[in-house]
């Protein structure tokens, strides 16, 4: 009878060494050049996101309509977290560029120690918002149902998401790549709207810690978009699950450059409005002036067939991988000229 719990111990200790000696599934993404439409926002310089206009699922959110540009409350518990420290609610406002402008449409605020929350938000009144949950190495959570103006919420639960800890690396010409960063996308289709065909929330953003080439993403077990830029590496976007893997490596391809200098009767023309884009590949379009010498440059562009709009003319000129594309655009005759 005392051999039996030796025995089981043995089964067991078994059992945690083929556990921990399984082999870690690496998952490899080469970049190509894409010839197929992005399918995501409008690419117009001022357009918002739109969003479906779902209703929530039960039991997660009673509305409350406030009245037209008033404060908007939104309050709940939060669900999942086994530790609150560093948890908070963000109402977001989904303006135009709202994630690059999180200082102003990011409103963040403490989970009480019960797991509640309430927030007045009073900025941005005529604006979509959603509400979103974070916490220390957890993926961010979004709650599905984006709210209209002027609607608030009540009794909403935010349960955070299940998630996997993954190690990302990249690489660019065979090399190792000691700078990139990763920005995710969450992916629903009750968001699917023709200003937003393709139902993209963003989620979140990191870059590899300094003196390193790796960085560890905490990613929901669902699939989610990621947009990769690295030094040097043109931008790549690909939708990724991480109940495929535990390591993600990326081959990324030389980014390209464009400087295009602006003319009028034979001289330089500073502070001259420009835009370009790529149809096929992801958040590509680039707004800007010209600077005081009249070149508008553009870096970490994808190979592929770009748009050009100065003057309000629109030209189309094609770049590879790695390229450097030097050319003038004359504002008298609308010519748009490659440099050899």
């Amino acid at each position: 009878m005392r051999i039996l719990p030796a025995l089981w111990l043995i089964v067991l200790g078994s059992c945690a060494m083929a556990q921990s000696t399984q082999p870690e599934v690496v998952k490899t993404i080469t970049a190509e050049e894409s010839f197929e439409r992005w399918d995501g926002w409008a690419k117009d310089s001022r357009s918002r996101p739109g969003w479906g206009n779902v209703p929530p699922e039960p039991g997660t959110v009673t509305i409350v309509k406030a009245e037209p540009k008033q404060p908007r409350i939104f309050s709940g518990k939060v669900e999942g977290l086994d530790d609150l420290t560093g948890a908070e609610v963000g109402i977001v406002s989904l303006s135009y560029i709202y994630w690059i402008r999180q200082k102003e449409t990011f409103h963040w605020s403490p989970v009480a120690a019960d797991g509640t929350f309430s927030v007045t938000e009073n900025t941005f009144l005529d604006e979509n918002k959603s509400v979103v949950l974070r916490a220390p190495k957890r993926p961010m959570t979004i709650l599905p149902y984006i709210f209209k103006a002027p609607e608030g919420g009540k009794d909403i639960v935010l349960k955070a998401e299940p998630y996997k800890a993954v190690r990302v690396t990249a690489e660019l010409s065979g090399q190792p790549l000691k700078s990139f960063g990763v920005e995710l996308f969450a992916l629903n289709e009750t968001w699917k709207h023709e200003n937003n065909p393709a139902g993209y929330h963003w989620h979140s953003r990191q870059w590899t810690p300094k003196d390193a080439d790796e960085l560890t993403l905490y990613l929901p077990l669902h699939p989610i978009g990621a947009y990769v830029n690295g030094q040097g590496a043109a931008a790549h976007w690909e939708v990724i699950d991480a109940r495929e893997f535990d390591r993600l490596h990326l081959v990324l391809l030389p980014a390209a450059q464009l400087k295009l200098t602006v003319t009028k009767d034979g001289a330089p023309l500073p502070k001259f409005d420009a835009q370009t884009g790529n149809e096929t590949a992801a958040f590509s379009l680039r707004s800007g002036k010209t600077n005081d010498a009249g070149v508008f440059e553009v870096g970490g562009m994808a190979a592929g067939t770009w748009w050009l709009r100065v003057n309000k003319k629109t030209v189309e000129f094609d770049i590879k991988a790695g390229q450097t594309l030097n050319a003038t655009f004359d504002t008298n005759t609308n010519q748009f000229t490659p440099q050899p």
